[in-house]
């Protein structure tokens, strides 16, 4: 309860005597000074003995890590030592590495793992002890070896699982070894086992107390050494359950309190490791390293209790002396209140300062007696007036003591009138609200003006807060000044305005601040950022593929999920952050107060990782992205309007790659943002210019030594621009649809060519045309493809069309119907860039297809890239096995020319041959072959 007492705790007190109440007094006083004094030696000796605890475990820490610091250069420092003295010969050759490796006795005492020699390109050259069957194993995929390989300095790895004692735990200290050339020629590697018996795994014998221990781990949280020999290896202290482990991540050096990823409260120090980038831990159990605390604590309470017993004692027996005289008076004075008038006189004669009080008191009796009738009728007429008034009426005294309170004032609060009785304005008034009250009262009290009208809180009885309207006078209670306090309850006006508010500035949905509150957070955010020399940042987000959701589950459906998105946004974000829903599945993040602006990366991958989180939706698991785009105050824009539009800007630019990503906005993106709409502005009326031209590429039979095909390349004769190729407007006409009579004009417009070629006597020349995605499923594929070679008059056997892995796999048994549909009208199928989709021999033998065309990628290398030839070589003789030819492009030299040649290769394309030709320089060229 609020007050310090109630009636029933009043009456009671009242019945105790002074002589107890006094004894009570003075023993409590003791008894208080003696805890007080107790409590602050006890935190002072605690305090102490906590500070000594984490200096002397984190003296320990530091020394264990010093000496591994130290066992880890000294290891270093002898592979170094062993590499400077391998003579060159013995790098080239497998057998005399070994030799050198077996002699190296020290260094395989020291490395109880292995020894290992590797070549530049990552292959074991030796190792020590000797494995059958390992040597030439390719290792360079090892962190280590690529960390060593660029930095060319020694490199300390972190823990991984040997392959030389499979399912071993291990780490390797690596060092490189260079010619008289200044290049890398060889690796000198040791190893040590985590299991084994070294100066790592003696750290886990170090023992803290009697369940304390020292452990071991890298930044990436994996457990290097550890007592529990089942933990190594893995990362099983997940984020934000050990404070003092994420803090030691991110570069904590010290010791302190923390709960352990068991549970259990510790006592932990960390140190960094100097040489590389684990960190050593001490773990040490509270309950047992403040268990001599708790026994000081019982000595303390229990000296405490016996002196309190003593002293009480003592003083009952001397205040049982002093007051003797006082009970008399004390009986009288209690019988005062069961008689009216002159019978309240006390009829005790004594000549000390007790007489005179009792003459005082006489004399007071009388007094009242003849004012009582008086009041009794004036008191009548105020208490009906009060007690039917529908505001709460407080008269306050002094010290804010409540004289008087009507039944309506208790009601407002949940009280009654007596419990109110007891109480000051502090006890009433809410304590947020307290130290404006305290300022008023100041001033009053100082003569300053104060307004007679004010609004304030109470606290009511169920510890909510009730908003009141107080309006003051000054009146007289008593004899003495007082102020009368006219207190209306507004709960249901401020009600009001709160719903008036949410409706005008809150999203109904979601409960968030709607487009005109985040105007003006932007705004003070901005106002703020100027007077402390800040940024602010601006994240706006929008859903993926959210109006597939709609249509699909429906919009209450699509309701619910905007409500979830909106809670998981509001977990990540600060108190002092906004988030707003400015329509459909828009939301806008404000970030204030931004120092540094790389600090919105960190941001927008937490939210875009929450969001991508399952969500369950009416039963089913449900999937989102959300694409979002940053710009920051005052770099990208100085008001809301500029800021919110390139945002906004940026995060379609985030759409366009490939969605679930964010993107800042920059000049750069606005000005590939302009090209990109001028483009597509002319890309609607190039067709109507004529501005698209066909350029062939002829394709050679290596058999015959003579050309046989030609592969049509649409370029985009652009007025401004020149010629421009596929690569600058080929997604952009995928994007806007034009692609479908882009592609269907280039197919006409090869196929004429090539009707062209044919009434000149070329007859046994086809030309292939490549399609997109978009173009290949539309419903009438088939049909247009017929309609273009009747309206051409070139046979099927003449053309050839070439498709891409991806484009026949995405819906391969749909597909496999248009391929046999054009297989059967007599055109050719090739399967264009193979080797960089599926790579799939299943389609190869599944769907009707006559040629692949090697991707120019992997012909680029070829002879000298010997895995880019064995890919090659590979391909044509998987081909040749189905039955199928093969083309090769991009030849460009005479090397790859002869190696295609060896590998039976039936056809190439590429500048070996003949660059992309105009129509005129194709016909000459023709001819001229």
């Amino acid at each position: 309860m609020l007050f310090s007492c109630n009636p029933q705790e009043d009456l009671l007190i009242r019945k105790l005597s002074l002589k107890i109440t006094m004894a009570l007094a003075v023993s409590a006083l003791f008894i208080c000074s003696l805890a007080i004094l107790a409590f602050l030696s006890i935190s002072y000796m605690e305090g102490e003995y906590k500070q000594s605890i984490a200096r002397q475990q984190y003296t320990l820490v530091s020394a264990l890590a010093e000496n591994v610091d130290d066992k880890l250069r000294i290891a270093q420092n002898a592979l170094a030592a062993a590499a400077a003295n391998i003579p060159p010969d013995k790098l080239r050759e497998s057998d005399k590495a070994q030799r050198f490796l077996d002699a190296q006795y020290s260094l395989l005492a020291l490395f109880d793992n292995a020894l290992f020699i590797f070549s530049p390109k990552g292959s074991i050259i030796a190792e020590s002890p000797y494995i059958e069957g390992r040597r030439g194993r390719d290792i360079s995929f090892r962190d280590y070896y690529k960390e060593t390989v660029k930095s060319g300095k020694p490199v300390i790895s972190s823990p991984y699982f040997s392959t030389h004692n499979p399912g071993q735990p291990c780490v390797i200290l690596t060092v490189p070894i260079f010619g008289t050339d200044g290049k890398l020629t060889a690796i000198f590697a040791g190893s040590f086992n985590l299991l084994g018996q070294n100066f790592l795994e003696d750290l886990s014998h170090t023992r803290i107390g009697q369940t304390g221990y020292v452990y071991l781990f890298d930044n990436h949280r994996t457990i290097i050494i550890h007592p529990d020999k089942t933990r190594i290896m893995h990362r099983d202290v997940p984020v934000g359950i050990n404070r003092l482990f994420d803090r030691s991540i991110a570069g904590f050096e010290g010791s302190g309190e923390t709960r352990n990823s068991k549970g259990i409260e510790t006592f932990s120090s960390f140190r960094h490791l100097r040489t590389t980038n684990w960190i050593l831990a001490a773990s040490f159990p509270i309950a047992e390293a403040y268990a001599p605390l708790k026994t000081n604590r019982i000595y303390f309470v229990t000296v405490m209790v016996a002196g309190a017993a003593v002293t009480l004692i003592l003083v009952w027996f001397l205040m049982q002396r002093l007051t003797a005289p006082l009970s008399v008076i004390t009986r009288h004075v209690e019988a005062v209140p069961k008689k009216p008038g002159v019978h309240n006189l006390i009829d005790l004669d004594r000549k000390d300062e007790l007489g005179t009080l009792i003459k005082a008191f006489n004399r007071m009796a009388i007094s009242l007696d003849q004012h009582q009738n008086a009041l009794q009728e004036s008191e009548s007429n105020f208490r009906a007036l009060a007690d039917n008034a529908n505001d709460g009426l407080h008269i306050i005294t002094g010290s804010n003591r409540l004289a008087y309170v009507n039944r309506r004032a208790a009601e407002i609060i949940g009280y009654t009138v007596e419990e109110m009785l007891f109480a000051t304005t502090e006890n009433i008034v809410h304590p947020d609200h307290l130290p404006v009250m305290k300022e008023r009262t100041i001033r009053k009290e100082a003569g300053e003006p104060v307004p007679e009208q004010f609004e304030t809180m109470l606290a009511h009885k169920d510890g909510s807060c009730i908003p009141v309207e107080v309006t003051t006078a000054r009146t007289l209670w008593q004899g003495k000044q007082a102020e009368l306090a006219i207190v209306r309850d507004i709960t249901d006006r401020k009600k009001a305005a709160v719903e008036i508010q949410q409706l005008a500035y809150y999203d109904t949905l979601t409960g968030l601040p709607n487009r005109s509150l985040l105007h003006d957070r932007i705004n003070q955010s901005i106002v703020q950022a100027v007077r402390c020399n800040r940024k602010v940042g601006i994240l706006f987000l929008d859903l993926d593929r959210f109006k597939g959701i709609n249509d699909t589950l429906g919009h209450l459906a699509g309701d619910g999920l905007l409500a979830a998105v909106a809670e998981r946004l509001m977990g990540c974000i600060r108190e002092t952050d906004t988030v707003a829903r400015i329509g459909g599945d828009e939301f806008v993040i404000i970030i204030p107060a931004l120092e540094h602006t790389e600090d919105l990366s960190k941001v927008a991958e937490k939210i875009l990782a929450v969001i991508s989180k399952p969500l369950d939706l009416k039963g089913k698991e449900i999937f989102i992205t959300a694409s979002m785009g940053i710009a920051v105050y005052p770099d990208d824009g100085n008001d809301v309007y500029g800021l919110l539009k390139n945002a906004d800007f940026a995060m379609y630019q985030a759409k366009d790659q490939g969605k679930n990503a964010f993107q800042y906005y920059s000049q750069e993106l606005n000005a590939q943002a302009l090209e990109h709409l001028m483009l597509e502005s002319d890309l609607r009326r190039a067709l109507e210019r004529n501005e698209f031209v066909i350029y062939y590429q002829p394709q050679m039979d290596l058999n015959i030594g003579r050309v046989v095909g030609m592969e049509a390349l649409l370029r985009w004769q652009h007025p401004d621009l020149g010629l421009l190729p596929p690569s600058r407007f080929i997604s952009l006409a995928e994007e806007t649809g034009l692609i479908l009579p882009i592609g269907e004009w280039a197919l006409e417009t090869a196929c004429a060519k090539a009707r062209k070629l044919l009434d000149m006597g070329l007859t046994q020349l086809r030309v292939a045309v490549n399609f997109s995605g978009s173009q290949f499923r539309q419903k009438r594929f088939v049909e247009m493809v017929e309609a273009v070679l009747q309206k051409t008059g070139l046979t099927p056997l003449q053309l050839e069309l070439e498709l891409t892995e991806s484009m026949i796999m995405s819906n391969a048994e749909e597909n496999t119907n248009v391929l046999r549909k054009l297989k059967e009208m007599g055109v050719s199928l090739a399967i264009d860039d193979f080797g960089t989709g599926y790579s799939s021999l299943s389609y190869l033998k599944h769907f009707p297809i006559d040629r692949v065309k090697i991707d120019q990628m992997f012909i680029r290398d070829v002879p000298d890239s010997a895995d880019d030839s064995a890919i090659v070589s590979a391909i044509i003789a998987m081909a040749h096995n189905l039955n199928l030819k093969v083309t090769a492009e991009g030849v460009e030299n005479m090397n790859q020319l002869e190696f295609l040649c060896s590998r039976n290769c039936n056809e190439i394309q590429g500048y070996v041959l003949s660059a992309p030709l105009s129509e005129v320089e194709l016909t000459r060229f023709l001819w001229g072959a």
